[in-house]
């Protein structure tokens, strides 16, 4: 889930590319953000580029499992 409160149980941010492409970029710009329970902000791509992941903020908190990842 996305929402004001960041993203949390499970919410999914992300980009990927396929076999033959790259992937897109995430930009993220606020005051703070809050990644909780498993939530996940990621670019991937098969075979190419994976993306880049751009984030603008004065405090970033991930807890309980969340994560941030490029592949």
């Amino acid at each position: 889930m996305i929402d004001e409160d960041g993203i949390n149980r499970g919410g999914i941010l992300a980009v990927a590319g396929g076999e033959d492409g790259e992937a897109g970029n995430v930009a993220v710009q606020t005051t703070s953000l809050d990644i909780d329970d498993k939530a996940v902000i990621a670019v991937s791509s098969e075979s190419g580029e994976a993306g880049i992941i751009n984030i603008e903020a004065n405090n970033i908190d991930l807890t309980r499992g969340a994560s941030i990842r490029s592949e």
